[in-house]
């Protein structure tokens, strides 16, 4: 193999090029698209996914960035989402898309006995793109985010199974100094159960030094070593340990999850 191709270390690329000869690559640019092309649909390339696991590099992307781009081959989708008709702000936003192989799915738990309680179908499509998004600036409807009690969640369902690291989270503005009894958790399909990976009792958006608070802004990395592969993965909020606090918000930005992606995988989903 080229030093050039050993240089790139444990690269996709990498690995992909290494299927092909060096006369083949010395060829025109067209002949050699045209095999790599070839090597895409290749049996060989086919088994090598069957085979081995594919570990996300850095610490910026994670899965729900690799779906959205095709393994950062393409730009990521987006879409005009409606902020909430009922409030202030009755107006269309460009938002990032979540991605098509990527399932999310909700769950409210509402403190609040009210008749009009209902999720609009524009909230929800605007929910789901700021779960994908950390910087996204949305208006949701109240009741889509507020007033949720115990039991309330947001799952992703992947394409693949991923033995997770770690995980970013990212908060809306609204009272995130008290989103601090959740629990994110990972389905083992063997035990067929919902395994705990950290447990928080404290909101991680809160800097408390010499009696002041800082709000922060920014998502949070959290620790979330498994020891197992999975498909699902959820953040699910618990009981409130304050008793005067009824319900929490639940804005949940950029739910992004980091990791070894275990084979089968396909770049292309």
């Amino acid at each position: 193999m080229p030093k050039s191709l050993i240089a790139l270390g444990d690269d996709p690329l990498r690995a992909a090029l290494s299927f092909l000869s060096v006369s083949e690559c010395r060829r025109s640019v067209g002949a050699t698209a045209k095999h790599f092309r070839a090597l895409a649909a290749s049996t060989a390339l086919a088994r090598t996914r069957f085979s081995d696991r594919y570990v996300l590099r850095g610490d910026t992307h994670g899965v729900v960035h690799f779906l959205a781009t095709a393994g950062g081959t393409r730009a990521w989708p987006s879409r005009q989402v409606r902020f909430d008709s009922s409030g202030p702000h009755n107006d269309w936003k460009v938002v990032a898309a979540p991605p098509a192989a990527l399932q999310i799915t909700s769950h409210r738990e509402h403190t609040m006995s009210d008749p009009h309680l209902r999720a609009q179908e524009d909230s929800m499509l605007c929910f789901e793109s700021a779960c994908v998004d950390s910087v996204s600036d949305v208006c949701l409807a109240y009741l889509t985010e507020c007033c949720i009690g115990a039991g309330s969640l947001v799952e992703y369902k992947l394409p693949f199974e991923l033995r997770v690291r770690r995980f970013r989270l990212g908060f809306g503005s609204c009272y995130s100094q008290y989103f601090d009894d959740w629990v994110f958790e990972a389905f083992d399909a063997e035990r067929e159960e919902w395994r705990g990976l950290y447990y928080c009792d404290e909101s991680p958006w809160v800097n408390r030094q010499e009696n002041e608070t800082f709000v922060r802004e920014e998502p949070v990395d959290f620790p979330a070593g498994a020891s197992f592969g999975s498909s699902r993965f959820r953040i699910r909020l618990t009981e409130h340990a304050d008793q005067t606090l009824e319900h929490q918000c639940m804005h949940i930005r950029g739910f992004e999850l980091f990791g070894a992606i275990l084979p089968p995988w396909r770049i292309d989903v």
